[in-house]
């Protein structure tokens, strides 16, 4: 299994991770990229110190449903130890869970915070309740046919949205950018926990952009 770890995370670190939602072809996905590497016997690097490190996120308590059912599929139990161990070689079938693993750890190791920030951190609003937040466009996650807009309030407390409208006045309309802060009037649709982090996120919907406030790296 580590050179299909490693295998995976040179295929995504060099062309991002693709998805079967997302490839056009079966054959386009990381899963089936790092398939035929493998299949063809090419070189693999397995000195990446990254490696051991997916093992040990796999290993750990699961943070959504997938980790789990991946957990199960690349793991076995140790009939000495009476604990589980990932698996030292996996068959095709199983293959196709490790790029995604592979992806999962990478999103997680850029987006991490400390334990200590994290339950620090509270939700945006009161849920069903409409009102108006300054809030900064941190990162946006492009998918297939819709976007994820993340923010953060001036506390660091964490936001998203789908969709929104621009409140111009017959002004230039304007599109957000990224470490822009803006003013936007939304419905708190509800807080939940995410699924990486286990922090707190509000969903907010309904979402107008009343006023931008230029860009500010760092600062809200």
């Amino acid at each position: 299994m580590k050179a299909a770890i490693a295998v995976s995370l040179s295929f995504i670190s060099m062309d991002g991770f693709i998805s079967k939602a997302a490839a056009e072809r079966i054959s386009d996905t990381t899963a089936a990229k790092v398939r035929n590497h493998l299949d063809e016997k090419l070189t693999v690097n397995l000195i990446d110190e990254r490696i051991d490190k997916v093992l040990d996120f796999l290993m750990a308590d699961a943070a959504n449903d997938f980790m789990r059912d991946a957990k199960s599929a690349l793991t076995k139990l140790d009939a000495k130890t009476l604990k589980l161990q990932p698996l030292e070689s996996i068959s095709a079938g199983k293959l196709s869970f490790v790029a995604p693993v592979v992806n999962n750890f990478l999103r997680v190791k850029t987006n991490r915070i400390d334990k200590e920030t994290l339950k620090a951190l509270d939700f945006i609003g009161t849920t069903k309740q409409k009102g108006e937040f300054f809030v900064k466009l941190v990162k946006v996650i492009e998918k297939e046919d819709y976007k994820v807009h993340r923010v953060v309030d001036r506390n660091g407390n964490r936001g998203f949205f789908y969709h929104y409208k621009l409140q111009t006045n017959d002004s230039e309309v304007v599109d957000l950018s990224l470490d822009e802060c803006f003013l936007i009037k939304a419905t708190v649709a509800r807080h939940q926990y995410n699924n990486y982090d286990g922090g707190k996120d509000t969903y907010f919907n309904r979402v107008t952009v009343v006023s931008h406030h230029g860009s500010k790296e760092g600062e809200v």
